[in-house]
């Protein structure tokens, strides 16, 4: 594994922090190869909590600017869906529906084949 041990110990008090103690790091990808140069550090996180507790409502959402710990959490959930999306749009579905034989057409109209 291609990470320092004070790397290792930043995730992993993070993640307990933001999530809960019990929660899982598990740690894939290129960084798994110590051979390998380079790459993203990717990690995969098992937890029993929920993202936000108490859940997400309008109220909190509309008093953000006074809550910087949940605005941090609620930005990083964010772009971690929409990276999510992205991948999702860009690189599996094309890959599924190619091993599918399905001909090229644009994104919409490749998620109403699924």
């Amino acid at each position: 594994m291609r990470l320092a041990d004070h790397q290792i110990q930043t995730i992993t008090t993070t993640v307990h922090h933001c999530l809960d103690e019990q929660a899982q790091v598990k740690l894939f990808g290129s960084r798994t190869d110590d051979n390998a140069k380079g790459g993203e550090i990717d990690l995969l996180l098992y937890a029993e909590s929920k993202a936000f507790n108490p859940p997400l409502t309008l109220r909190l959402v509309e008093d953000l600017e006074h809550e910087p710990d949940l605005s941090l959490r609620l930005e990083a959930f964010t772009s971690r869906f929409c990276r999510l999306q992205d991948t999702l749009g860009d690189k599996l579905l094309p890959n599924l529906l190619e091993t599918l034989q399905e001909p090229k057409s644009p994104f919409l109209v490749n998620l109403q084949k699924i």
